[in-house]
């Protein structure tokens, strides 16, 4: 075994060898003399105006760290709010159309769905006596299984609409979590089944859906970026589902401290683990405002090609 130190240190080696990894890219030199300064000029981060976003980003960084340093009363939720703002800006500074409003909507709502959090954990740990072998075992059946799955299934999900999809990878998802619910309330000894073997049977069967929810979600972004700001779109909608897991972590809090679930009292976590899984069930709301903006019809960013022109008879001949 690595030890807890050998892992964060390779966990932070990560990050620089892929900033060394970029200094040996190299773009490619064919018509980047013609093009670069119309495209610097031009899209929506054109005109300089990507300076003043450095700048911002810079400011609101140093706004969040001071909250955090001078232990600001509900500094997390001011650095949401304030995070929402700026994202809803910048979503109009691209063109707020009634696609990406819709888009942005259902992407933070079904990323910001609260989990259980750590109350599970420290519960298997001492009612199950899962050791931390065995729950990093897990950890690595369901990501191994996760990225076959989104192999697998990639492509049927991409072809779909994104609300089939959404619908029901929630609803899978409910389903597949209601095993967890039961080996808390001991539905694995009415089964005959170890702790141990019931948690790695369901680690096996759910684990695909981890990556799969995130597909209808890049699917979104990709129909819905406008012509020419695709990049923009796409970083802006990943700064929106950075704020939404903001969201879920917050909303994971305030049901653990509902619910009084916390390292050594798990008196209340049965009724959290319920109530999430309902939770988990609130995208569906906006299914059907996904629906009506799927049915309207997609307006071309493409130029219709001209019609030839008619030739005189001396240039025919």
């Amino acid at each position: 075994m690595l030890g807890p130190r050998p892992v964060f240190l390779l966990g932070a080696l990560l990050p620089i060898m892929v900033a060394l990894a970029a200094l040996f890219v190299r773009p490619s030199g064919r018509g980047v003399a013609t093009r670069a300064p119309a495209a610097r000029e031009e899209g929506p981060l054109g005109g300089g105006r990507a300076r003043l976003v450095l700048i911002g980003g810079l400011a609101y960084a140093a706004f969040s760290v001071g909250l955090e340093a001078l232990a600001v009363p509900f500094a997390q939720e001011i650095v949401l709010a304030v995070s929402g703002a700026l994202i809803v800006l910048l979503l109009l500074r691209i063109g707020l159309s009634r696609a990406v409003a819709v888009s942005a909507f259902v992407i933070f709502l079904y990323r910001a769905v609260p989990s259980v959090g750590q109350g599970y954990t420290y519960w298997a740990i001492d009612r199950l006596k899962f050791d931390a072998e065995f729950l990093g075992l897990l950890a690595q059946v369901s990501s191994v299984l996760s990225l076959v799955g989104l192999v697998l299934f990639r492509k049927p999900i991409a072809s779909r609409p994104v609300s089939f999809t959404i619908t029901w990878v929630s609803v899978a998802s409910f389903i597949l979590y209601l095993p967890s619910i039961g080996l808390y309330y001991g539905v694995n000894e009415w089964l005959g089944l170890s702790p141990r073997t019931f948690a790695f049977i369901d680690t096996t069967i759910s684990a695909p859906l981890g990556q799969l929810a995130m597909v209808p979600m890049l699917v979104l972004i990709a129909r819905t970026a406008p012509a020419g700001a695709e990049a923009t779109m796409f970083a802006i909608m990943a700064s929106l589902m950075n704020l939404a897991l903001s969201a879920s972590e917050l909303f994971t809090r305030y049901l653990n401290t509902t619910f009084a679930v916390t390292q050594e009292s798990y008196e209340g976590l049965g009724r959290l683990m319920i109530t999430v899984g309902f939770l988990g069930l609130v995208p569906l709301l906006a299914v059907p405002l996904l629906r009506r903006e799927e049915a309207r019809p997609a307006v071309s960013s493409v130029p219709a090609p001209e019609e030839p022109r008619a030739q005189s008879p001396s240039n025919a001949l």
